[in-house]
């Protein structure tokens, strides 16, 4: 059995899932019986892990009757995948308009769409999480940058001249990965260097490498979508 991976799922569910999705979107809208279920639940899964915080957490909300240590085990209950997708959707969505706004330095964005039925539903949680000044329909005329992630048309309003500022941000790191790329690579072609430095160092300089040419990939694909 591995316990390290089943605590270290239960602890990315309750900190990204639960508290920094769930929770958030909740504050709009809140359903205080989902949110009873899913912190009980989580409580009765991390008990054998952590049994003297959870127990002492369980008997402060005061609940149940019964201490947590002989509670029932969670049952899974049926789920509606149509609203799991939907929500899938909506962090796909908020994610990308989050990383863009703090990549073009953006304050509260306004999010173009042509997807009314789904927009006209979600619109409102999708501008709290997101920090968006509004969303609205596309009209004519708008502009702003395609979000990739999403399955949903949208379009985050950015104008011409930090969408260029930026590029030209992304082709100075860029280059400054290029020069990176190449001292390692001439570090490692010579043969003195290979054959005298300790092995743990020219591992570490194999490393920085492929961590650079990584960095180098990620900032040239970015900037392919910009330019």
């Amino acid at each position: 059995l591995r316990f390290s991976e089943a605590f270290d799922k239960l602890y990315h569910f309750v900190w990204d899932d639960f508290a920094d999705w769930y929770i958030e979107a909740s504050k709009l809208d809140p359903n205080h019986h989902v949110l009873e279920y899913t912190l009980s639940t989580a409580l009765r899964l991390m008990h054998p892990f952590a049994p003297f915080v959870t127990e002492t957490i369980w008997q402060e909300l005061g609940w149940y009757d019964e201490i947590l240590a002989v509670s029932t085990w969670p049952i899974v209950p049926p789920t509606d995948k149509r609203s799991a997708k939907q929500f899938d959707e909506i962090k796909r969505i908020v994610t990308e308009c989050r990383q863009l706004s703090k990549a073009l330095k953006v304050t509260k964005p306004t999010l173009y769409h042509q997807e009314v039925g789904f927009m006209e539903q979600h619109g409102k949680l999708i501008a709290r999480l997101a920090r968006l000044g509004s969303v609205e329909l596309l009209g004519e005329g708008d502009e702003g940058l395609k979000l990739v992630t999403p399955k949903k048309n949208t379009w985050l309003a950015v104008d011409e001249q930090t969408i260029k500022s930026y590029a030209k941000e992304l082709k100075s790191k860029l280059l400054e990965q290029k020069q990176q790329i190449k001292l390692l690579e001439e570090r490692l072609d010579n043969d003195d260097y290979v054959q005298h430095a300790p092995d743990k160092i020219v591992q570490q300089t194999r490393d920085q490498l492929l961590t650079t040419q990584a960095v180098y990939d990620q900032i040239e694909q970015e900037l392919a979508r910009f330019a």
